[in-house]
C-alpha cells in the first residue's frame, strides 16, 4: 500500500483487488517508498538523518513475521548508536 497512489488504494474493496495491483509492485518502486534493507548500518543512517532533520519521534514498522528478531536487532544494534 505505501507505493499505490491514494486514489487508487481507495477503490480497491478486496484482498483480491490489492492482490492483483501487487503483482505489477516492483521492488524498485518498494524500495522508492519504504526503506528496506537487512543492514543494520543503513538503517542507523536513515534514522540518524531524520532525528538530524528535527524529528522527536520515530516509528518503526517491521512487516514480516519475526518480530522479536526485529525488536532485539533494532534494540540492540541500531538505537543505541543514534544521537540527539
Amino acid at each position: 500500500t505505501n507505493v499505490l497512489d491514494a486514489g487508487l488504494s481507495e477503490e480497491l474493496s478486496t484482498p483480491q483487488a490489492y492482490a492483483a495491483i501487487a503483482e505489477r509492485v516492483t521492488p524498485g518502486q518498494v524500495a522508492h517508498a519504504v526503506h528496506v534493507s537487512a543492514d543494520i548500518d543503513r538503517h542507523v543512517q536513515w534514522l540518524q538523518a531524520y532525528i538530524d532533520m528535527g524529528f522527536d519521534a520515530l516509528y518503526l514498522h517491521n512487516v514480516n513475521t519475526r518480530q522479536k528478531a526485529f525488536i532485539d536487532a533494532f534494540s540492540r544494534d541500531v538505537l543505541p548508536r543514534l544521537r540527539r
